[in-house]
């Protein structure tokens, strides 16, 4: 793969990821099962997945973008990609790009239709048009977007909290080494200056990570809950909100647009 690859599928109305399956994902969602994910081992290949999407208007993030937004270190991340299913292939003989999994095609994928009948027997689906125009309000974007970076937030403060006691280790060990070394050797001033510097960046570290703490326990505490538990709490309100996207209604007499040519 790419330097930056492999890449990813994002939804620019709803900033949710393609995943495996031909689903959308919040980053939320993301962070509780990465594996969702859908890779594709370049923009080409991407680019010409996001055009059978149709009338989704999409784009392709490589994964520097996308690790960045979850907030994993390389090594979990890189055991993560390993287990990710590739979205599209390129048929060198062919020169063309053919699926490599259960994504569907244009050909495969039903026809949405306005107010269509829902798999449930006696309900109507509301139309993907519908639903985008009843959820685009600033309240609905902005508590939507806010609840997945703090999804995001607080999976990063349990994982620098897990962390910190070992990060915390290093820094002093590696500041009593370089007491050390004023102590035992004989330094002149160029050397010596290398040494304060380097004393002076490592007491930096340590303040910042110190500070950390102080701002996540400050923030928990305000919150009145732990980075654990708002987290859990956060993905169990976006997980219920995800509702509104498929929206049924049971009508009490019959169902009027019976033409489906007909707009509700």
């Amino acid at each position: 793969m790419g330097d930056n690859g492999p890449y990813f599928i994002q939804k620019i109305s709803t900033k949710e990821i393609l995943g495996a399956d031909g689903g959308w994902y919040s980053i939320a969602t993301i962070l509780g099962n990465p594996k969702v994910l859908c890779k594709f081992e370049t923009q080409h290949t991407a680019r010409i997945r996001g055009k059978q999407l149709g009338k989704e208007k999409t784009q392709v993030l490589n994964q520097k973008t996308i690790k960045s937004r979850l907030g994993y270190a390389d090594s979990v991340w890189e055991k993560i990609l390993k287990e990710m299913k590739v979205g599209l292939v390129l048929d060198k003989d062919k020169k063309k790009a053919t699926a490599n999994s259960e994504l569907p095609t244009d050909d495969s994928a039903p026809e949405e239709l306005p107010g269509k009948l829902s798999a449930e027997p006696g309900s109507v689906c509301a139309s993907e048009t519908a639903i985008k125009a009843s959820l685009e309000t600033p309240i609905i974007s902005e508590t939507m977007d806010i609840l997945e970076q703090l999804a995001g937030l607080a999976l990063r403060w349990q994982n620098a909290k897990d962390a910190y006691s070992g990060n915390l280790r290093k820094l002093e060990e590696a500041i009593m080494d370089e007491l050390h070394f004023v102590e035992f050797m004989e330094l002149d001033t160029r050397r010596a200056y290398r040494s304060y510097k380097r004393l002076h960046d490592l007491r930096i570290q340590r303040r910042q990570l110190k500070n950390e703490q102080i701002v996540m326990d400050t923030a928990s505490a305000a919150l009145k809950m732990e980075p654990a538990a708002l987290y859990t709490g956060v993905q169990r309100a976006l997980n219920s909100l995800q509702g509104l996207k498929t929206r049924k209604y049971a009508p009490r007499v019959v169902w009027p647009a019976e033409d489906d040519s007909i707009n509700p």
